[in-house]
């Protein structure tokens, strides 16, 4: 997976080290999880043809960091080791076909200078048998 998460803010100010810049943010969070992931899935429970499941994803996390503010930018890469609950329903429309619902919580924990990140998504999608 690859995920973004990105923030633009109007008018900052912005200073490192002696360089002080005035003009818009932009704050880029990059986010490619590579995880093993062990799942139970309970079939039935909600119906014929039904599925509700939990996991969790056991890995690393590769962040990578961007900020510019006007024509300056800076980014840092980094690796971490993470986790990913997860839980999901899929109701089945026809033998062919289901629709489902998942949400994971996402949490790489800190590594050096890179400080603990966490983030939830959400899917909705079909599952096609």
């Amino acid at each position: 997976a690859w995920h973004v998460l990105d923030e633009r803010e109007e008018d900052v100010t912005a200073s490192r080290n002696r360089l002080t810049v005035t003009g818009t943010q932009i704050r880029t969070l990059n986010f490619v999880p590579i995880l093993a992931r062990a799942t139970y899935t309970m079939h039935d429970v909600l119906g014929k043809g039904s599925q509700l499941w939990g996991a969790v994803g056991l890995g690393a996390y590769y962040i990578e960091k961007q900020l510019e503010v006007g024509l300056f930018g800076e980014r840092d890469t980094s690796w971490h080791f993470g986790l990913a609950p997860e839980i999901g329903a899929a109701a089945q429309i026809n033998d062919n076909y289901s629709v489902f619902v998942a949400t994971a919580w996402n949490f790489a924990f800190e590594s050096g200078p890179t400080s603990t990140q966490s983030y939830v998504n959400f899917n909705v999608g079909f599952m096609f048998h």
